[in-house]
């Protein structure tokens, strides 16, 4: 899940390469075509295939899967509370570095799957074989994208002189956050719909 998170960041990734990882997860197989069914309902042909189904979800809800895969192998009971949270944080991250914003989606991603996990973000990072670029962002704030994360990290344990530190605003990050609040309270709800 990690690595096909890592994927999902970089636009170059061919899809077939995308349809290969998420086929090897059945569980994710199973709930992305549920899902793309559901959502093309109406449409004149159902979705076949795996790969119509990642076409049609699009990178972004298919990396909110793959973190809803994270917690405890797709179930969400009792656990929408970290999924809101690991979303909130990898959208606010997009927000504030709009300059590098899918590196920054991955990187907040990457670093709530860590706190999910309780691992090490060196040990998930080294796991994800994410790039020197997202490496550096998550483990030193190096860039756009780890700027941002260090501002929303500070932001989240209500440091305003963290946050600040950053050279972000802390309005404008507090308002990223809320922003993406909403938005991942949208997501959450969507995904954990039966």
């Amino acid at each position: 899940c990690v690595r096909l998170l890592n994927a999902l960041g970089d636009p170059d990734v061919p899809i077939k390469t995308i349809e290969q990882m998420v086929g090897s997860d059945p569980g994710l197989t199973m709930r992305l075509l549920r899902t793309a069914n559901s959502a093309a309902h109406g449409a004149r042909s159902e979705v076949t295939s795996l790969h119509q189904a990642i076409v049609l979800l699009g990178p972004r809800r298919l990396r909110s899967w793959v973190v809803l895969t994270l917690l405890e192998g797709g179930t969400t009971r009792g656990r929408t509370e970290e999924l809101w949270n690991v979303l909130t944080r990898a959208y606010s991250c997009q927000r504030l570095a709009a300059s590098e914003a899918d590196l920054a989606y991955t990187v907040g991603l990457l670093s709530g799957c860590a706190d999910l996990l309780s691992a090490d973000p060196a040990e998930v990072a080294k796991g994800s074989g994410v790039g020197e670029q997202a490496r550096a962002a998550l483990l030193e704030g190096a860039g756009a994208a780890g700027r941002a994360l260090q501002a929303v990290l500070a932001h989240e344990r209500d440091d305003h002189e963290a946050v600040a530190a950053t050279g972000l605003a802390p309005f404008e990050v507090s308002r990223a956050y809320l922003e993406s609040l909403s938005e991942s309270l949208t997501v959450v709800h969507n995904l954990t719909q039966p």
